[in-house]
């Protein structure tokens, strides 16, 4: 009976087990026992590998997670930046109108020479002497009087010269 365990120690052992026939039950058992130590260790490296690999896969996933809250966030900020900038724009707009506004009530102000010659004007009329309306009253009530007074000696002259007249016609 010839056995390939494709090694040297492999094939003596063949041979010892040729020469004794009862040591054919002690290889065996050693066989099992060296299978079942190699099944054993293979069992657990394939476990270590399961455990690495599960690890790995849950270490993807947080990742994968990760990647994908860190995505919503910037899609966040950038819906935030977006708005901001939106409002910039509306802000820029409103202050050109306002400063094209500004830009046409400038140019309907006077300028310095404008107000320099109004100054000049004003020097020259000098309102400071220009009268109330109260003073107005008051002047026109004294030269309503003073012509009240006008007529009334008038009518008095009139009736002396006639009296005068009279005197002088009867005479």
């Amino acid at each position: 009976m010839d056995i390939n365990f494709g090694s040297n120690k492999n094939l003596n052992q063949v041979a010892k087990v040729k020469q004794n026939p009862k040591n054919i039950q002690i290889q065996n058992t050693s066989n099992f026992t060296r299978i079942d130590d190699e099944v054993s260790s293979i069992s657990r490296r394939l476990k270590l590998l399961e455990n690495n690999v599960s690890s790995i896969r849950n270490s993807l996933e947080n990742l994968e997670k990760n990647q994908i809250d860190s995505f919503k966030e910037v899609r966040r900020d950038v819906k935030v930046l977006e708005d901001e900038n939106d409002e910039l724009k509306k802000l820029t707009r409103t202050l050109k109108t306002t400063i094209k506004k500004m830009i046409d009530d400038f140019q309907n102000v006077a300028m310095a020479s404008d107000v320099k010659v109004i100054q000049n004007y004003l020097d020259l009329w000098n309102p400071v002497k220009f009268a109330t309306p109260e003073m107005v009253k008051r002047i026109v009530r004294d030269e309503l009087e003073e012509i009240n007074d006008l007529h009334s000696n008038t009518v008095e002259i009139d009736k002396i010269v006639k009296t005068k007249q009279n005197i002088n016609s009867g005479l």
